[in-house]
């Protein structure tokens, strides 16, 4: 046997290039194979190591993903807040040994930021045992200072007391800074290998610190500049004085009548009174317009949109205006040409007629008699259409007299005026909302009461909260993620078949080459398993010292890129022994390429001896 093996190294040695060739063939598939099988179990360490001895994270009610990963590794936005009155309440759980409540929003140049307390760093834990440990400096406990991750530390070089500038926003798409309340850093906390480097912590009181210029806003009223503007012969033209117009929230109109009575035109046209003793009463419309009408002029009605204070009018505004002039003097509504009117119409048509019938003529350019103008007048004061502030007045025949319309004045607008001084340039005023936080771990007496737990809050109505345990989140995680494991798994494994079809190919193409030499030691009586041992040899030999550098490969990049791979995406890839997978995959490898040496070694077994012997054309 030991013959056959210097005999085997022998024959490598002297086909050196295409020796190495395929071995390095060989060695590129078992770095892809085994690389891949290496990252994937050092992604899954480092993601189920990233957050240890928290049992819960309850967050607004959203994804068990959402909350987890929003939460924990900082990927993506929370989907939303939770009262500190429900943080309270949980708290005080007979099951809850502990509660932290955590905070997100803004940021510092590309790092989040985290509102939380002292008991974070006492109460969490990565990795089983890993605890939060400070390399310089200490917790921050005041409302302008800081603790920073150590990436944070050596990306911005940052040492203690440095000034920090927090923006509004997560991560990198800030949309405000807070340069009225500057921060400065108190620890540096040392390197965990977890999102907590790339992190900036601060107090709760820190927090609503940043935004109590917001919160000391006042409201008081500001005329509008349309009310000022409007023409006085709009204000006293069919309304008592001291009347005014105004459009609610959701359409009403609401009169405010000289004795303080309040006058609401409802969706359906119906008129609510208040009492002054706070009664009401539906009363009947004062319009004279026929119970046909009415559909008219709500459609006419609902078909005009409000206007912001001071806001030009849509130009189909104007003409919704004018349709509801028309429709209101008119006593039949427009009909389709050749179509007969309803018998109620066509009555108040007759009715109308008659009416103008019995009154004298007028010249042009005359005025009607006191009676005429009277009954006309209060004709179109009671179906005067409602006349949108900015829109303009339906148009008048030459000599004719105005008619008259309810002009809606809008509510005057509500201007927030500051208590303190005003914002800085780039400061945009928000808030966060009082007494809020976007979630909190929780930390129970006995693992048992975890799942009840969860349960109760997953379940409560006083606040829609989604419980999450972090174990069973981050199996669903991989689980959603498997496929593409599986995909990355079956490339490498075809990779490491080509490496080997290229090691068939060297070997069966050499074997023209080689003619000579087997019929040689068939002649000196090496038999035929000997010149099968021999070829199957040289194969397994290939394969193993391509598996050897393949492996070599793996951990030389293990350990050039661990740190740049941690820097750049937060992953801690171990260095130590290979798991049962991947031993398992190295053996496949050898197997095949034993196996592989058996196709060259049966033609070579085929091979005459005197088809060896004799001198070849």
């Amino acid at each position: 046997m030991g013959l056959i093996l210097r005999l085997a190294t022998q024959s490598l040695k002297s086909r050196v290039l295409t020796t190495w060739l395929t071995i390095t063939s060989i060695a590129l598939s078992v770095t892809l194979l085994v690389g891949i099988e290496h990252l994937r179990a050092g992604v899954r360490e480092s993601f189920a190591g990233t957050i240890s001895g928290t049992d819960l994270i309850v967050g607004a009610r959203g994804g068990t993903l959402q909350v987890l990963l929003s939460t924990v590794f900082g990927i993506g936005t929370p989907a939303g807040s939770v009262s500190m009155k429900t943080f309270e309440r949980w708290r005080a759980h007979p099951a809850v040994k502990w509660a932290v409540p955590y905070t997100l929003g803004d940021s510092h140049r590309g790092f989040r930021v985290v509102g939380t307390t002292t008991d974070f760093f006492e109460r969490y834990r990565f990795r089983k045992t890993g605890t939060v440990v400070f390399q310089q400096g200490r917790a921050p406990t005041g409302p302008d200072e800081v603790a920073i991750g150590s990436d944070v530390a050596e990306k911005l070089k940052y040492a203690l007391n440095a000034p920090v500038t927090v923006t509004h926003g997560m991560m990198d798409i800030g949309t405000s800074n807070h340069e009225t309340h500057p921060f400065h850093v108190v620890g540096i906390i040392a390197r965990t290998f977890t999102p907590i480097d790339r992190s900036v912590y601060m107090t709760l009181d820190g927090v609503e610190g940043m935004h109590e210029e917001e919160q000391g806003r006042i409201a008081r009223p500001v005329p509008s500049p349309s009310a000022a503007e409007e023409p006085k012969s709009r204000k006293g033209a069919g309304e008592p004085k001291g009347r005014t117009t105004e459009v609610q929230p959701k359409g009403r109109i609401t009169e405010l009548q000289p004795k303080g009575q309040i006058t609401e035109l409802q969706p359906k046209g119906r008129i609510t009174e208040v009492q002054p003793k706070g009664r009401t009463r539906t009363a009947k419309p004062t319009s004279p317009a026929t119970e046909a009408e009415k559909p008219l002029q709500q459609t006419a009605n609902a078909s005009a949109p409000p206007l912001m204070p001071g806001a030009s009018p849509p130009p189909n505004v104007a003409a919704i205006a004018r349709a509801q002039q028309s429709a209101a003097n008119a006593t039949a509504p427009p009909v389709m040409p050749g179509a007969s009117p309803p018998p109620s119409i066509a009555a108040a048509a007759g009715a109308q007629q008659t009416a103008n019938a019995k009154a004298p003529p007028v010249m042009p350019g005359a005025s009607p008699p006191p009676v005429v103008a009277a009954a006309a007048g209060a004709q179109q004061a009671a179906n005067a259409p409602p006349i949108m502030p900015g829109a303009s007045t339906p148009p008048v025949m030459p000599g004719a007299t105005p008619p008259a319309t309810k002009v809606i004045k809008q509510p005057a607008p509500i201007a927030f005026v500051s208590l303190s001084a005003p914002p800085k340039h780039g400061e945009a005023g928000h808030d966060h909302g009082d007494d809020q936080i976007t979630a909190f771990f929780v930390g129970t007496k006995n693992r048992f009461e975890a799942l009840m737990l969860q349960r109760e809050m997953n379940t409560d109505f006083t606040e829609p909260l989604t419980a999450v345990i972090p174990g069973v989140a981050l199996a669903e995680l991989f689980n959603s993620i498997g496929s593409a494991e599986v995909g990355l798994r079956v490339v490498a494994l075809f990779a490491v078949a080509i490496g080997l079809t290229g090691m068939l190919v060297a070997l069966y193409s050499s074997l023209d080459a080689r003619r000579r030499e087997m019929a040689i030691l068939r002649s000196v009586g090496a038999g035929p398993g000997t010149i099968v041992s021999l070829l199957v040899i040289e194969s397994g030999l290939l394969a193993l010292l391509g598996c050897v550098i393949g492996v070599g490969l793996v951990y030389l990049g293990l350990v050039l890129g661990q740190g740049p791979i941690e820097q750049r995406f937060g992953l801690h890839l171990s260095i130590g022994a290979m798991k049962s997978a991947e031993y398992n995959y190295l053996a496949l490898i050898l197997g095949a390429g034993v196996l592989v040496g058996f196709v060259p070694a049966w033609k070579a077994y085929r091979t005459s001896l005197a088809d060896g012997l004799s001198p070849r054309a």
